[in-house]
């Protein structure tokens, strides 16, 4: 598959600039349905409506608001917005190393390929550094008018950089009460050995959309004139949790006999 840059940037701490470019590490796969007229199968369009009088609102006509109190809101121009965009740069400005461990998935967003760009040179020695020492760079930098933060690190060969969530977008496990329960040591010791025979290494090229692929098989059988008949929901009973060793022992057994 063809690599296309998405864009350039110049990674900097101390006196050291490293210009990179950055490629999408990911993309999501989602079905995206047309909404559609039942009777002439038509394409509907959105209309924007006036909730006082009903009337259609034209795009000239639509101004953003931001509500302080109930019905009062504050008019926002897009000129005063277009103000508070932070000045474009090319610049990725390190503002601290961390140790990779201290890296807490929640915050984690979305991944981008570095490459290099012009001297490969400097960009090696920031791989072959950062593999050595096991620490990602914390960088601030603004991409297609907007602010982010991201972490740095080697993977392999090349440079990663992933963009983090802001310190309140991530919700706290102390917000939520969690409950917890004791637990035996004969069900401790039977959940090991039911994990450890389920232990395998990671192989995402095993993890499909299962979602997805049924959906476009079904839009196959369709678009071919098949009739399809949709099943009847099945219910599945809880597993009852009054006996959760014996739970653990049966589960063990199934899993040894399906892998002997």
């Amino acid at each position: 598959m063809a690599m296309r840059a998405i864009w350039k940037g110049i990674i900097q701490f101390g006196s050291v600039r490293v210009p990179v470019k950055f490629y999408s590490a990911s993309q999501e796969i989602r079905v995206n349905f047309n909404l559609l007229h039942e009777v002439d199968q038509a394409p509907v369009r959105q209309e924007m409506i006036c909730s006082m009088d009903g009337d259609s609102v034209p795009p000239e006509h639509q101004v953003k608001g931001l509500q302080v109190s109930e019905g009062e809101y504050v008019i926002v121009k897009p000129e005063e917005l277009d103000e508070l965009e932070p000045e474009p740069s090319r610049d990725i400005e390190v503002r601290t190393f961390v140790d990779i461990k201290q890296l807490d998935d929640r915050f984690l967003e979305r991944p981008y390929y570095l490459s290099p760009d012009q001297d490969p040179r400097l960009y090696s020695l920031m791989v072959a550094t950062l593999t050595r020492l096991k620490k990602a760079g914390i960088c601030q930098w603004t991409m297609r008018k907007r602010s982010y933060w991201g972490a740095v690190q080697a993977l392999d060969h090349i440079l990663l950089m992933t963009t983090l969530r802001n310190h309140d977008e991530v919700i706290p496990e102390t917000a939520y009460t969690i409950e917890s329960a004791t637990v035996t040591k004969r069900e401790q010791q039977l959940a090991l050995y039911l994990i450890d025979e389920l232990t395998s290494d990671f192989n995402p090229e095993e993890y499909h959309p299962v979602y997805y692929d049924r959906v476009q098989e079904l839009i196959a059988r369709k678009a071919a004139g098949e009739v399809v008949a949709v099943p009847p929901p099945v219910t599945v009973a809880p597993t009852p949790v009054k006996e959760l060793a014996d739970i653990l022992e049966a589960s063990l057994e199934k899993v040894r006999k399906h892998a002997a």
